[in-house]
C-alpha cells in the first residue's frame, strides 16, 4: 500500500483515495481463520464448558461412542440365532469323540425347533434373562420338571455360542433355577402289602431278602 503518485488534478487524486480506500476495507473484512473453522472452535469450547463440572474432556463421550458404535456394528453383523442353533445341532449330531445315545438326539431335534421357533429372528446377544424366564413360564406343561429339561437345553446352547466367541455377553440362562416338584410317596394298605409279600415268597424266593 506504500505508493506515492502525484496528480494533475484534485478529482483524479480523490478517485485514487477512494480505491486505496476500498482496498484496506476488503482487506480488513478478511478473517486469519476461515468461518467454519471458527464455528467449530466455538461449538468445541461450548462443549469443554459443559463437561467441566464432570471433569470430562470432549474426547471422552466421542470414545464412550465410539466403542458403543463398534459394539452395535459387530452385533448386527452377526447372524439371527437361527442359523446358530442350525450350527450347534449339526455339531452335536455329528460328534465322535461325545456320540449322542438315539434317545438323546431325539431330544436335541426337539429342543433345537423350540429355539429357533422361539427366538429365531432374534441375534444371540439379544435374548435376555428376562426372555428366558418368560418363555419357561408360557411354556404348556404343567410338571416343573419338564421346564427344568427346557432350561438345561437353553442353558447347553447359550455355554456352546459363549465358547464359540458367540455369546459376547453373560450367559441370559445364568441365576435361573427352577424349583423341584414335591416328593409324594405312596403307600400301599397293609392287606395289600400282605399279600404282595406272599406272592414274592411263592414265586420270587430270591427277592425275599428285598
Amino acid at each position: 500500500m506504500n505508493e506515492q503518485k502525484a496528480f494533475p488534478a484534485e478529482k483524479e487524486a480523490m478517485g485514487h483515495a477512494r480505491q486505496i480506500e476500498q482496498k484496506l476495507q476488503n482487506f480488513a473484512a478478511q478473517k486469519d481463520v476461515p468461518n467454519e473453522t471458527a464455528v467449530m472452535a466455538d461449538a468445541y469450547a461450548k462443549l469443554v464448558q459443559r463437561l467441566n463440572p464432570y471433569s470430562k474432556s470432549p474426547e471422552d463421550p466421542v470414545s464412550f461412542y465410539l466403542v458403543h458404535l463398534g459394539t452395535e456394528m459387530s452385533r448386527q453383523a452377526k447372524p439371527p440365532l437361527s442359523g446358530l442353533v442350525n450350527r450347534w445341532e449339526k455339531e452335536k449330531l455329528a460328534s465322535k469323540i461325545k456320540p449322542l445315545a438315539y434317545r438323546t438326539k431325539t431330544e436335541l431335534k426337539q429342543y433345537a425347533r423350540f429355539l429357533r421357533r422361539t427366538w429365531g429372528n432374534q441375534k444371540v446377544d439379544g435374548v435376555t434373562r428376562q426372555m428366558v424366564e418368560g418363555a419357561l413360564n408360557e411354556l404348556p406343561v404343567r410338571n416343573r420338571n419338564n421346564h427344568r429339561k427346557y432350561l438345561r437345553w437353553i442353558r447347553m446352547f447359550f455355554i456352546w455360542a459363549k465358547d464359540n466367541h458367540r455369546l459376547t455377553r453373560q450367559n441370559p440362562t445364568d441365576g435361573i433355577k427352577i424349583k423341584s416338584e414335591d416328593y409324594v410317596a405312596e403307600f400301599y394298605p397293609p392287606e395289600k402289602v400282605k399279600n404282595l409279600l406272599r406272592y414274592v415268597a411263592k414265586t420270587e424266593k430270591d427277592m425275599v431278602g428285598f
